[in-house]
């Protein structure tokens, strides 16, 4: 087992029946959640979900547009059905 601190999550991926975490340090750690289920558990820690499979965490999100979001270890695409997502990214990264 492997404690994660929430601070250290940039990026989740859903694999199937899995997700993937990105960390700050670049490790990456395969766990047996749906991004549902990780969505829920997480869901009072700033994530937004920027495509069907991927969440981002806003603190760590060093720049976007259109398309992309960029974090400092994971370029993440922006999905069609999720372009409100920028203007809640605009919002928590104007501070």
């Amino acid at each position: 087992m492997v404690r994660v601190w929430l601070n250290e999550i940039e990026v989740i991926e859903s694999a199937r029946e899995y997700v993937i975490l990105y960390l700050s340090d670049g490790q990456k750690l395969l766990t047996k959640y749906s991004l549902r289920e990780i969505s829920q558990l997480l869901r009072d820690f700033q994530l937004v979900q920027v495509h069907r499979s991927f969440l981002v965490a806003t603190p760590h999100v060093q720049s976007f547009n259109a398309g992309e979001v960029l974090t400092r270890h994971k370029q993440v695409p922006i999905g069609r059905l999720y372009r409100g997502a920028l203007d809640f990214l605009s919002d928590s990264t104007a501070t």
